[in-house]
């Protein structure tokens, strides 16, 4: 049910979105109870009601979507699951935030400190390219290097002799890289707080096998306005890069008293919309316009007409044959999809009748196994005969599987699969 692992002196804990467990409710921070993220059952049992990592102090809480067994993980399929996991939040994180309206979600869908993704970005950054490093340039006489030629003809009177213009001596212009600069502690600063939270993720170590992480005698006022001042002065990419990164990194950082400095989050008490725009990407779902779906219809008394409309999760159409895919965040060992979500799938079947050769409707809920589908079974009404003749299958898709797909846009195969285990079901 839980599980433990210790990466130098962090704590890190793993879950399973609304699994129940024992524990002790006063080990958990209390923002996780006044936020609904953690419940506490009368019978004494919790579980999370959300999915995400949390990070308070010297504990971390990684909670893993629905259908995922932490039971059966190692300790490298842990930390191998909370990275996608990581990934699947900052990709999402972006599709949300440039194109809100076309995905039907709210900004309070995914909850974060910001600087989350300040810190992973700083730490990416500083193993492909190290510490931040000021250059300067600096234009002087008398030295070998490269001649300014432009100084030297402006500051440097010429000695002519037989028609030869001279430059004696010649203004020459060499680069300094400024090293354990003020810019460069504040860097070393950010990094090292991100190895300390995120390191494990990454398989690495403290940071102090990588360098001595400098003191600032700074506030967070003062080392605003000195990146601020440098952003203004720099014009390399990478620093300007950083630069940023680090500000909205201390920006972010709490400063009430009643915040903890050292907590950062990302979650999501609404995951099921990241279920459904993950199976939406991996299956290459076709735009609901592009289909004529029926719309029920309410004729009003005053003679007006009001339209309602539903939208399937995934549509897509294979050699004629239509396929509706429903994506259900449910944990199929508790919760089976109700009278509510067959109806509208059957409603579906019907509405697209007689438009193709044939029409599939599919449940996909999340899971874990090695295979990327696994069959459940399949639901009618037995006892009312539209809908004894109208099936629909579902299937568990493996969790871990489909977040990979996502993240790394590998998805070709996705619909084949799927159809391969669609008609070995129908054979059983």
């Amino acid at each position: 049910m839980t599980k433990q692992i210790v990466h130098e002196d962090l704590s890190i804990f793993f879950f399973t979105e609304s699994e129940r467990f024992e524990g002790d409710s006063t080990v958990f921070p209390s923002s996780f109870f006044t936020k609904n993220i953690l419940t506490a059952t009368p019978s004494g049992l919790m579980y999370f009601n959300a999915c995400g990592i949390f990070i308070e102090a010297s504990s971390t809480y990684v909670i893993f979507p629905k259908g995922l067994i932490t039971d059966e993980m190692d300790e490298a399929s842990l930390i191998d699951h909370a990275g996608l996991l990581v990934q699947v939040f900052r990709k999402y994180n972006l599709k949300q935030n440039v194109s809100i309206q076309s995905e039907a979600v709210t900004s309070k869908q995914i909850e974060d400190s910001s600087a989350v993704f300040s810190l992973l970005d700083l730490l990416e950054d500083y193993l492909s390219h190290g510490p931040l490093v000021r250059e300067t340039v600096i234009r002087e006489s008398g030295y070998n290097g490269r001649i300014d030629w432009r100084q030297t003809i402006n500051k440097i009177t010429p000695l002519i002799s037989k028609d030869t213009v001279h430059y004696l001596p010649p203004v020459i212009k060499r680069k300094v890289y400024e090293r354990e600069s003020t810019i460069q502690k504040i860097h070393l600063r950010c990094v090292a707080d991100s190895f300390r939270k995120f390191g494990w993720i990454y398989g690495l170590g403290a940071p102090e096998e990588f360098f001595d992480v400098p003191d600032l005698d700074m506030g967070q006022g003062e080392i605003l306005r000195l990146l601020h001042a440098e952003l203004r002065m720099t014009f390399f990419d990478r620093d300007i890069h950083v630069i940023k990164l680090m500000i909205r990194y201390f920006e972010e950082i709490p400063t009430a008293k009643s915040e903890n400095p050292d907590s950062v989050f990302m979650y999501s008490l609404h995951f099921h919309t990241v279920f459904e725009t993950m199976c939406m990407s991996v299956f290459n779902g076709m735009n609901a316009a592009e289909f004529d779906i029926p719309k029920p219809s309410w004729h009003m008394a005053d003679g007006s007409i009001k339209t309602t409309s539903q939208i399937p999760d995934v549509l897509f159409v294979e050699d004629e044959e239509l396929y509706i895919l429903d994506a259900k965040y449910y944990d199929y060992r508790y919760t089976l999809p109700g009278w509510g979500d067959l109806v509208k799938q059957h409603f579906y079947g019907f509405a697209f009748e007689g438009q193709y050769k044939s029409i599939h409707n599919i449940f996909l809920l999340p899971g874990a196994h090695k295979e990327m589908f696994d069959y459940i079974g399949f639901s009618i009404v037995p006892m009312v005969k539209v809908f004894s003749e109208s099936k629909i299958y579902g299937f568990t898709i493996d969790c871990f599987t489909l977040m990979s797909l996502y993240t790394t846009n590998r998805f070709s195969n996705s619909r084949a699969e799927l159809l391969k285990k669609l008609l070995q079901s129908r054979e059983i």
